[in-house]
Formats: C-alpha cells, sequence, structure tokens
C-alpha cells in the first residue's frame, strides 16, 4: 500500500493507512534531521486522522516544526 511522505526541516513523516482501523488515516514521525541529513530515530510522535487533509496539517507542523 502506497504512503506519503512530508519532509520538512526538522523531520520525515510518513502519512499512510493506519493498519489497526481501515477508516483512519495514521501520520507518523520517520526520523529527524541532524547536522547532515535525516539519520536521527524517529522519536514515536504519532497521531490518527479522519481525513488525509487533516492528516497532512498535522504532519507538516511535526516536519517543519519538531511538534505535532
Amino acid at each position: 500500500m502506497a504512503k506519503l511522505m512530508l519532509i520538512g526541516e526538522q523531520a520525515r513523516v510518513e502519512i499512510l493507512p493506519d493498519p489497526e482501523d481501515e477508516e483512519l488515516i495514521l501520520v507518523r514521525c520517520a526520523g529527524h534531521s541532524g547536522e547532515v541529513g535525516y539519520h536521527v530515530p524517529a522519536c514515536g510522535w504519532s497521531d490518527r486522522h479522519d481525513t488525509t487533509d487533516d492528516a497532512i496539517a498535522d504532519g507538516e507542523q511535526h516536519a517543519d516544526y519538531g511538534r505535532g
């Protein structure tokens, strides 16, 4: 199944179907940026949304600013 990646100044965020509930969209941190590239592990941040648009809006905050 396809997933969408948001790549921001602070983190990479995945947006994909929620494996636990097919009605929801899962948004989760896939890794943070370090001094060179995205080699810092994911922080464990995630959330679930009813729509892809809501997931993207939430994910943008984490990708750009490192918070959700």
